[in-house]
């Protein structure tokens, strides 16, 4: 289940991931992202309550997705933030499958992502 909340003072789009997920969540993240016009807003995902059981070829699909939806503008920074090692990893993937214009990077604490955002968002 994805819960979002624009924060005006930070400019950032806090996204909240709570429970199980699949890939057709995410891609309907994705695409309520798109649609939304929210790919120029940078955003912080707080997946630390999500359960995953995502694949490579998964990730792969979304990856491809991403980069498709926001091709049309430079997507801002996203930080995800995630606690579990499995989620970690698969989240450094996805990270590294998406490439091109878009920042995306992965951290296990929401204060870290934070300071992350804040200096990309300065520095656009």
């Amino acid at each position: 289940m994805f819960f979002y909340e624009w924060e005006p003072s930070h400019e950032i789009l806090r996204t909240v991931v709570i429970g199980p997920i699949t890939r057709e969540d995410i891609q309907q993240h994705i695409e309520r992202v798109a649609r939304a016009r929210w790919f120029g807003r940078a955003e912080l995902i707080d997946a630390r309550a999500a359960i995953g059981s995502l694949s490579v070829s998964d990730l792969r699909t979304l990856a491809s997705q991403f980069r498709q939806v926001s091709a049309s503008a430079t997507p801002a920074p996203r930080a995800v933030v995630v606690e579990e090692l499995l989620n970690y990893c698969l989240a450094r993937l996805f990270s590294n499958l998406v490439t091109g214009p878009a920042r995306f990077e992965v951290f296990r604490t929401e204060a870290a992502a934070r300071r992350w955002l804040r200096k990309h968002v300065s520095e656009s």
